[in-house]
């Protein structure tokens, strides 16, 4: 009875497959099942699309088109207020800690926790491991070249923060802090290039790295 009160408790939205093939990750079942034509499904969990699919997204009166040959979360779909971008950044960090340190540690959890500990304690080092990287990428891509700043940030964000060797990437850092900039969050990208250069790469990045700090410095300091 609990379970099922929670779960009509969430959020729910329509995904309508007008061609293609397109799954979901059950959030309880934890596994991933094939959309049919069209279906209504919990937003808080990940959808993945295959190339050629078209799929569009209802909630109420709202319509969105869905990326194809995609994997990204549900419910990032959905536009934000700013302060709904931030309280998603802060659950996203901290769905990444173990249950019993995210229970003593939510309330105080500093931003960019993830990438300060030990890449081999939360993923593989390996990039070309991460699975559906491509399809990751293009959802990011997708959102970017759309102007959903607010959903391709979330995006980046779960991406980083899930496999953190991608933070020692420049073009996957950059793009996170861009976007940072896009929406005007200079705290987060303050704290996020603040760790970073205390982790030295190679000049050429943490010359990048420096030069977002510096933004965001600058910015803060100005408001």
């Amino acid at each position: 009875m609990l379970c099922s009160t929670v779960i009509s408790a969430q959020t729910k939205v329509w995904i309508k497959i007008d061609s293609g093939t397109a799954l979901y990750l059950h959030p309880y079942q934890q596994q991933w099942l094939p959309l049919s034509a069209k279906e209504e499904v919990l937003a808080k969990t990940f959808m993945l699309t295959k190339k050629g699919a078209k799929a569009m997204l209802f909630k109420e009166t709202e319509v969105y088109a869905l990326p194809e040959s995609a994997y990204f979360f549900i419910e990032d779909v959905l536009p934000k207020s700013r302060v709904e971008i931030v309280a998603a950044l802060t659950q996203i960090e901290a769905e990444q800690l173990p249950k019993s340190t995210r229970e003593s540690r939510e309330r105080k959890l500093p931003i960019g926790l993830t990438y300060g500990e030990s890449i081999a304690d939360t993923t593989s080092s390996n990039i070309a491991a991460i699975p559906y990287l491509n399809e990751r990428l293009n959802a990011v891509e997708y959102f970017l070249s759309n102007g959903r700043y607010d959903a391709a940030l979330l995006s980046q964000k779960r991406l980083l923060t899930k496999f953190p060797v991608l933070y020692q990437d420049a073009l996957q850092a950059e793009r996170l802090f861009m976007l940072y900039d896009k929406l005007e969050l200079y705290g987060f990208l303050n704290d996020e290039t603040r760790r970073l250069l205390s982790i030295k790469r190679s000049a050429e990045f943490d010359k990048m790295v420096e030069r977002w700090n510096s933004i965001a410095k600058t910015k803060l300091l100005n408001r």
